[in-house]
């Protein structure tokens, strides 16, 4: 299947709206694009099983292993804008799967927080075995909606969307036969982006999912909102509902 029209584009739409901070950003990171999987996105290395084994091990003596109900992955990419498919999918890393509460905070608690991520790494938080690639089989006929939101709430931001997440308690605003595939975390120059992907994008219009957003976030102002369909290449939906073009700039990964 043909890659279908992803982050180049938004990059282009979140650089100008970020400003010449961003922008110089960019620029050095595409003279390195060649050489991602060589850039470190954090000082500290990713836990390694047995400090996870051991920090689930700590918590059970406190509480009885709490499981969730479907495993989810956490990865980290370090991707630049422009990148194919290919350079994207070198440049993104599994750091761990969690199939219990006490092993969601045995990762959470030993991977840097968000704010420590450098310049255009990303977080992501998915289902199963699903990677956070549009191509990939259980994202393909899915999009994900994008909230931009100002640094100083996201580290707040993402840590709760993460529990969203894992207790299930988006799919609720959702429309029957979709379904949450994941949660991702992008920093960027000026503002960061979070984003909840889903599997069904033409069940969109029929989902309450960004009231559900702001009523988690009642004090927090997010700078633009909007929804992005894999195959739905020339159109975006706005914080309204409503549907604007979108402009096609080649094929190449999501993030």
């Amino acid at each position: 299947m043909a890659a279908a029209l992803s982050s180049t584009d938004e990059d282009a739409e979140l650089s100008a709206q970020d400003g010449n901070n961003d922008n110089d950003s960019n620029n050095n990171n595409n003279n390195n694009s060649t050489n991602c999987r060589q850039q470190s996105p954090y000082s500290s290395p990713s836990p390694s099983d047995d400090v996870i084994e051991k920090s689930a091990e700590q918590s059970n003596n406190i509480v009885e292993f709490l499981p969730l109900s479907t495993a989810w992955t956490f990865w980290i990419d370090n991707s630049m804008p422009g990148t194919t498919v290919a350079e994207y999918e070198s440049c993104l890393k599994k750091i761990y799967t969690v199939t219990t509460v006490q092993k969601f905070w045995s990762v959470y608690n030993n991977i840097p927080d968000v704010k420590f991520l450098s310049n255009r790494c990303s977080y992501h938080l998915m289902r199963g075995k699903r990677r956070p690639v549009w191509e990939d089989e259980f994202n393909c006929k899915g999009g994900h909606w994008r909230f931009k939101c100002s640094k100083n709430y996201t580290s707040t931001l993402w840590k709760e969307l993460l529990l969203a997440a894992i207790g299930e308690q988006l799919n609720d605003s959702l429309a029957k036969g979709d379904e949450i595939g994941g949660v991702s975390c992008s920093i960027r120059g000026r503002d960061d982006i979070l984003q909840v992907w889903n599997t069904q994008a033409h069940l969109v219009e029929k989902s309450s999912l960004t009231k559900k957003i702001e009523s988690m976030f009642p004090g927090v102002t997010f700078i633009s909102v909007y929804y992005k369909g894999v195959n739905l290449h020339n159109f975006k939906w706005n914080i309204n509902g409503l549907k604007e073009p979108t402009k096609t700039i080649g094929k190449s990964r999501v993030s």
